[in-house]
């Protein structure tokens, strides 16, 4: 067993205590220096993207790992969105990356939650007529009404 799969089975960060990595190009091998100053020697990393700008693959997580980490923090649900919608051109070619919606509890509108709704709406409704009055005023605006431009 290789260094990487015991990341995947793990799920957890590839080298978290870096302080300076350095990787040759044949045989791909990364060099890594912890904050303790230990060296830890990785065979065949994997690495993201084409050309020269790759970058190094630190983390893998499944999707149970990823809803069970999103529990401990205090989420009651987690989803991940895996379906194509066609109409909003949503397609994935790969079965990761995917978007997670995740929830702490379920949606309860507070009266205090209401009340600010409704503050909000009573002072846009007294905008509104204080704005529509001032234009009822401007003899531009009653020009251009009887001319049909609105």
């Amino acid at each position: 067993m290789n260094t990487r799969d015991a990341w995947v089975r793990n799920s957890t960060i590839a080298t978290p205590s870096t302080i300076e990595s350095r990787a040759s190009t044949s045989p791909t091998v990364l060099v890594n220096r912890t904050r303790a100053g230990e060296l830890q020697v990785f065979e065949k990393p994997v690495f993201h993207g084409p050309g020269p700008g790759k970058a190094l693959e630190m983390r893998e997580y499944t999707e149970s790992d990823l809803k069970r980490l999103l529990a401990g923090a205090g989420f009651s649900s987690a989803r991940m969105f895996t379906e194509k919608y066609l109409p909003y051109g949503i397609v994935y070619s790969e079965p990761w990356s995917l978007p997670v919606v995740a929830r702490t509890g379920e949606f309860a509108f507070s009266v205090d939650s209401a009340r600010a709704v409704l503050e909000e709406w009573r002072d846009f409704r007294d905008k509104f007529h204080s704005d529509a009055a001032r234009l009822n005023r401007s003899r531009w605006f009653r020009v251009g009404r009887r001319l049909g431009f609105y």
